[in-house]
């Protein structure tokens, strides 16, 4: 096996190493889950991608919707949205929800936390 290629592997080889699982390829394209990786020379290996989890994030002071109705969580309350100031976004997520019941946030996509 030459440098460059160890190189290539080696990724793959640490993460197979922790116990995570890795994935194979002939072409580089079409990749498949390996439990027992054989570090073929014509072979592509990668540690497999973390996945992607959504996630609820305050909306900045530019983003809130003013004008809008929202709910405290408890269901008690309703109200618009008449001011928007730093912290109230994070405020308004955390106690209140759209008139239709979404979170008041913005939904993100981020891959998921270490295990």
């Amino acid at each position: 096996m030459t440098h460059s290629r160890f190189l290539e592997l080696k990724p793959a080889m640490a993460a197979f190493e922790r116990d995570k699982k890795v994935e194979h390829s002939l072409d580089g394209t079409g990749w498949c889950i390996t439990e027992d990786p054989q570090w073929y020379d014509d072979y592509y290996y990668r540690p497999c991608p973390k996945p992607k989890v959504k996630r609820w994030r305050p909306w900045t002071v530019d983003e809130i919707p003013l004008g809008n109705e929202v709910r405290n969580k408890s269901g008690t309350e309703r109200a618009i949205i008449i001011i928007a100031a730093e912290g109230s976004g994070q405020y308004l997520l955390d106690y209140y929800t759209l008139a239709d019941g979404t979170p008041c946030g913005v939904e993100e996509e981020c891959e998921a936390a270490n295990d």
